[in-house]
């Protein structure tokens, strides 16, 4: 064999080798690549049911459950009739000893004047027309601007506690001669009271200031004494206070308000007298769902006074005790024609809706007035009342 052959023959043999090696490393290529394809198709959704499986674990947790405790003695209902009531006291003796900052501090800077100016000028203070003028000024800011502010700050909707809108001419004529009616007998039964309480030698006696005279005297006390306390009390104790109470039960509401109405007035001569009239009060502005009859009321009960001052302030003592007494037995006649004269719509007008509460009055009536507030409140109204023994 020639040496060319022998070099044909061994690039053949070399050419053949990598002629059989060359499919050989394609198959296994084709092949991992197959089995990669299959590993990711069989994979990918083993991992997706394991990722649903994973998420559905978080997404759905097991739930729980939380138990509020509840002191022994309550139920769940009452536990939270009492957190209401407790709530709804902090904000009422918030506004009320706000009230009686106002006032405090009012008189303070009235004597504090009263030491800085000149005798000529601080005579003047405590002059008949300014007094009234400082009386009005103490209803607006105590009253009216204290308690907007304090209700306000409790995030309470003062429309929502508050109904001006006019009631029914029918059924306002009825409920404002049983109110005046019910303040006459009111202002009977307190003078009755007081003689009992003179007859056993106990000297108390508050001292009001003296009325200014003359046509502008006159028309500063009807400012003073008719229209600014109808408004501005009503306002804070028969709208808001009042208003605030009502889901406690509409009797609950009426008796504390008037008994903060009665408390307010800070003597033992008007406290009694103030909180039987507070009662009416209260149950007309239910009744009849405004807060107008009850401004009426208390202003035609204020106008009184006014009339004896300087309408009959010319005759005897005796002859204005007269006039007085029969004012109120005309007052008196008038409820008592008013509630016969009634139809059948305005009988419903002399029942009160039962609470809906699952408390007793009982323990209402504790809640709040055992609120730290409110109990601080009756203190300093007790405390001032009993100031005039000494006085």
């Amino acid at each position: 064999m020639t040496e060319e052959n022998i070099y044909t023959n061994e690039n053949t043999t070399e050419k053949s080798v990598e002629n059989t090696e060359k499919p050989a490393e394609q198959d296994a290529s084709v092949s991992f690549s197959a089995q990669k394809e299959d590993f990711e198709e069989n994979s990918a959704p083993q991992a997706e049911n394991e990722m649903k499986q994973e998420t559905q674990g978080f997404t759905e947790p097991a739930k729980v459950t939380y138990t509020t405790y509840i002191p022994y003695g309550f139920t769940p209902e009452t536990f939270e009739e009492r957190k209401k009531i407790k709530t709804a006291a902090k904000t009422i003796g918030a506004a009320f000893l706000g009230m009686t900052f106002v006032v405090l501090l009012l008189n303070l800077a009235v004597i504090i004047a009263s030491y800085v100016l000149d005798v000529s000028l601080a005579r003047y203070l405590f002059e008949p027309a300014v007094l009234q003028v400082e009386q009005i000024l103490f209803s607006i800011l105590s009253l009216f601007v204290v308690f907007l502010y304090v209700f306000n700050c409790s995030k309470h909707k003062i429309g929502g506690l508050i109904s001006f809108k006019l009631p029914k001419f029918k059924k306002a004529t009825v409920l404002f001669m049983f109110g005046i009616s019910f303040c006459a007998f009111s202002n009977i039964a307190s003078t009755v009271v007081e003689r009992i309480i003179s007859s056993f030698n106990i000297d108390y006696e508050v001292n009001f200031p003296e009325n200014p005279k003359g046509i502008f005297g006159f028309l500063l006390v009807v400012l003073s004494t008719i229209v600014v306390p109808s408004l501005a009390e009503e306002f804070a104790c028969r709208g808001l206070v009042l208003g605030l109470l009502r889901k406690f039960g509409d009797g609950f509401a009426i008796v504390v308000s008037a008994v903060l109405f009665g408390l307010m007035h800070g003597n033992f001569e008007q406290m009694p007298f103030a909180t039987l009239v507070g009662l009416v009060l209260g149950y007309v502005t239910v009744k009849s769902g405004s807060i107008w009859v009850a401004v009426a009321i208390h202003a035609f009960n204020n106008s009184i006074s006014v009339l004896v001052e300087y309408g009959l302030g010319s005759f005897s003592q005796q002859a204005q005790n007269v006039a007085v007494v029969m004012i109120f037995v005309l007052c008196m006649l008038a409820g008592i024609i008013s509630f016969l004269l009634q139809g059948e719509e305005e009988k419903e007008l002399f029942v009160l809706d039962k609470s809906n509460t699952k408390a007793s009055e009982k323990q209402k009536y504790k809640w709040f007035f055992m609120s730290a507030p409110i109990l601080i409140y009756v203190i300093i109204c007790l405390l001032e009342a009993v100031s005039f023994f000494v006085m």
